[in-house]
Parts: structure tokens; C-alpha cells; sequence
């Protein structure tokens, strides 16, 4: 048991450097980063990638959710301009990573 919860932690430290590694460089080179995922098949990176970019958003409507009708009584239809700003950010960020990911697919 101590040797699969070693491996498994390992593994953890493996993915979690990958990831952070290729974030920062998605803003130096994204299409060597890209390539490289693309290069070397490897799906669990290029949906860590992929995935930094929607889970923020998801993560603050399911505390909307959660939290509006504790707080008001009812969920909120009217929402701030933070949420504005974040729904641009999102955008944005989606933007830039199917762009490149694109140039990638057709290089």
C-alpha cells in the first residue's frame, strides 16, 4: 500500500510540474508548448492546459450557486462587473489557446 501511495504522489508532483511548466511557457512560445503536448500524446497535460483556463469560471458560478441563496435567499440574476471582467478574461484566455493550438493542428 505504501508503495502505490508513493508512486501516486510521485506521479502528482510529475503532472502538477509538467503543468506549471508549460503555463509559463504558454506565454513565451506557445506553439513549441503545444507542439510539444500535440508531439508527445499526452492528453492528461494538454486537458490541464485547456482545463486552467475554464475551471476559475466554474469554480465561481458553482459558489454562486451555492452561496447566493444562503446569503440572499434566491439565486442573484443581475451579476456584478467582476463577473463581466472574469467571462472577458475567460474569453480571452480561450481565445489565445485555440489560436495557437490551430497553428499547431495545421503545421
Amino acid at each position: 500500500m505504501k508503495k502505490i501511495i508513493k508512486l501516486s504522489l510521485l506521479l502528482i508532483i510529475r503532472q502538477v510540474w509538467l503543468w506549471l511548466c508549460n503555463l509559463y511557457l504558454l506565454s513565451y512560445e506557445p506553439f513549441n508548448v503545444l507542439k510539444k503536448i500535440k508531439e508527445d500524446r499526452d492528453k492528461s497535460q494538454f486537458l490541464l492546459v485547456g482545463g486552467s483556463l475554464s475551471i476559475p469560471m466554474l469554480i465561481y458560478v458553482v459558489m454562486r450557486l451555492i452561496t447566493d441563496p444562503l446569503l440572499y435567499g434566491s439565486w442573484l440574476m443581475s451579476v456584478g462587473s467582476i463577473f463581466k471582467l472574469a467571462i472577458l478574461l475567460e474569453l480571452l484566455g480561450m481565445a489565445y489557446l485555440i489560436y495557437w493550438t490551430n497553428r499547431v493542428l495545421r503545421s
